[in-house]
């Protein structure tokens, strides 16, 4: 038994100073460089991909719509954003092929550990020792592999999208002058968002790609926490804001 906090705790109580965080970082691409990897031919790569971030999103929205908390959801973003889910979901596929077309990604499948956000990661500073907790299961050897780019989705999630945040109710939903619904997050992550993409560029992964891929895993996730409809909203709002911030950045 580790006497270890999670790096999610962590980093909502701001226990994680800019200072200390390359360190965070190098334990975290240790881990994404050391993943047993293998070549697959294109076919094979594009079928995990859409799987991952095509096929999923649609399953989830069409999930959510089947609900019976979908239609006040709804009602709420079209009254105070003008859109719908559907826009939402079309905005994201069509950069997602924008900046898809931009790179040549390397035709490899690694083993994954499909969810090591900052709960799901154990980290004690002195030692630098990082462990990680709940990995995705596998019903035989096929399923461990995966698209190299989903767990570095999955990290960035935590710093540049604010999930831990959201888990921890610590987020809350104004409208502005504007009549629009903003999220309001009390934290400054822009020097860790800094930190993370030189890391990303050092690594060879693509700052746009790993957060549209981001953007599609708060799209999954709306129909898992129904239970709390406030979240559901704040994960949308947070969607849309990943995505017009990566429209910026893809001009």
């Amino acid at each position: 038994h580790l006497h270890i906090t999670d790096l999610a705790i962590k980093w909502v109580h701001g226990a994680i100073a800019p200072a200390d965080f390359p360190a965070v970082l190098d334990s975290y691409f240790t881990f994404f460089r050391s993943r047993h990897a293998r070549p697959v031919a294109r076919e094979a790569y594009q079928k995990t991909a859409d799987a991952l971030y095509v096929e999923k999103v649609r399953r989830r929205i069409a999930d959510l719509k089947a609900l019976p908390q979908y239609q006040k959801i709804a009602a709420i973003l079209q009254a105070t954003d003008g859109s719908t889910i559907d826009a939402l979901a079309d905005r994201y596929f069509r950069l997602k092929a924008r900046i898809e077309a931009r790179q040549a990604y390397p035709l490899v499948s690694v083993i994954g550990h499909g969810d090591p956000c900052f709960a799901n990661t154990l980290y004690h500073h002195p030692t630098q020792m990082m462990k990680f907790i709940d990995p995705r299961g596998a019903l035989d050897e096929q399923e461990l592999w995966t698209d190299p780019y989903y767990d570095v989705a999955k990290l960035s999630h935590s710093i540049c999208g604010n999930y831990d945040f959201f888990n921890n109710g610590l987020f809350d939903i104004k409208i502005d002058a504007g009549f629009r619904c903003q999220l309001v997050i009390d934290f400054d992550r822009a020097p860790y968002v800094k930190l993370f993409r030189a890391a990303l560029e050092e690594n060879g992964y693509d700052y746009l790609t790993v957060r549209i891929y981001e953007a599609s895993l708060f799209l999954s996730m709306l129909p898992l926490h129904i239970d709390n409809p406030h979240k559901v909203f704040g994960f949308l709002l947070n969607a849309r804001d990943i995505l017009e911030e990566v429209e910026r950045d893809a001009q």
